[in-house]
């Protein structure tokens, strides 16, 4: 086919649809909410997915209801800047812990985050003051690099961790943490302080020191760990080599990792239907019937189509297309619309010769 001979507007449209369904499967696939596990800039939880899934087998949650369906003690649930669950949720999650599992809760907002450490059962609660620290950070004193790292599995190979306007950790019924059962994790460096005022400066009476920004806590038989920054989770913070190293140890010797969107709707249209249709029975049973009556459909087109036509009484053995006629004003106005580019007298000859075409045969017989 000679380059001239592209029906350019139909190859036109056919890019632009292409284009729009790719376009349609990318916005069905993807999410640009904050800590949406499928949304790739940086302020997303899409490393943190993958990376979890490159060791175990990652459950994304739309309901507390899979906490029950999990071998808890083989199983680490992450929960991303959180709010207060109902009682049932949190009677859920309780449950998860108290059977061994491993709930890590990350959040800066004590009003939201708070309320839900409560109801799931820790004493361990968010201050909400930025974490500030004028010498140890990275790019500015708003990300602290808290670098004063205990000795304890779940932080094996972490030398530090970087926050992002993160804030510190307090116990809720005691005085510090060494007088409860919480154990801290990663303190801030000696020079970091909370921002009381917001003048992004230190001053005197401002909470200083090395204050906890990540703890762990026994529950039953399990352990709720808080991070004071749901963002160190974040695919621009896991760039960070310390961010990395915490998920890897929170991640060690896990079977599988939920990764609880209960309270969020993060995920993107596709992938919330398919969870919603792999947990709802019913729902498989119906779409099971959809399918099969879908291929059958496919499978016996030819009958189908062929019955259709009886029952409209016609006769395809009787259709012929030589039936169809079309007048030479027909002929050369579709001549025109298909090839506007071509001159009136070629356009004639063609149309002539069409039409001559189609008599031919008829004049025969």
């Amino acid at each position: 086919m000679a380059f001239d001979d592209y029906d350019y507007p139909r190859v036109a449209v056919l890019v632009l649809l292409v284009a729009v369904n790719l376009a349609l499967v990318g916005a069905m696939t993807t999410s640009s909410a904050a800590y949406g596990p499928y949304n790739g800039e940086w302020d997303g939880a899409d490393t943190l997915r993958t990376s979890a899934s490159e060791s175990a087998e990652v459950d994304l949650a739309t309901t507390t209801d899979r906490y029950g369906e999990l071998s808890a003690g083989e199983s680490l649930a992450v929960v991303l800047a959180p709010s207060e669950p109902t009682d049932g949720e949190a009677a859920q999650v309780q449950s998860f812990v108290s059977r061994g599992g491993t709930l890590v809760v990350a959040g800066e907002s004590p009003n939201a985050t708070d309320p839900y450490l409560d109801a799931v059962g820790s004493s361990v609660r968010v201050n909400g003051t930025q974490l500030r620290d004028d010498q140890n950070n990275y790019r500015g004193p708003q990300l602290p690099v808290a670098n004063n790292v205990s000795d304890h599995n779940l932080t094996e190979g972490v030398e530090s961790v970087t926050l992002n306007d993160g804030t510190a950790l307090e116990p809720s019924d005691a005085p510090s943490f060494n007088e409860s059962d919480v154990t801290p994790l990663i303190n801030s460096s000696t020079v970091a302080y909370l921002d009381s005022n917001g003048n992004e400066t230190y001053d005197t009476g401002e909470p200083f020191g090395s204050l906890p920004v990540a703890t762990v806590e026994p529950e039953g038989e399990g352990h709720i760990v808080a991070v004071s920054d749901p963002s160190a989770f974040t695919n621009a913070m896991l760039d960070r080599e310390g961010n990395q190293a915490f998920l890897a140890a929170l991640l060690d010797g896990r079977e599988h990792v939920l990764l609880d969107y209960s309270q969020h709707s993060s995920l993107p249209p596709l992938v919330y239907a398919l969870i919603t249709v792999r947990t709802n029975a019913p729902l498989q049973l119906l779409v099971s019937v959809l399918a099969f009556g879908a291929f059958g459909t496919y499978v016996n087109r030819g009958r189908l189509f062929a019955a259709a036509e009886s029952a409209l009484g016609r006769d395809g053995d009787e259709f012929d297309i030589d039936d169809i006629t079309l007048d030479e004003a027909a002929v050369k106005a579709l001549i025109e619309d298909r090839h506007p580019d071509w001159d009136e007298e070629y356009a004639d000859r063609v149309t002539e010769a069409i039409i001559r075409q189609r008599e031919g045969p008829r004049n025969d017989d």
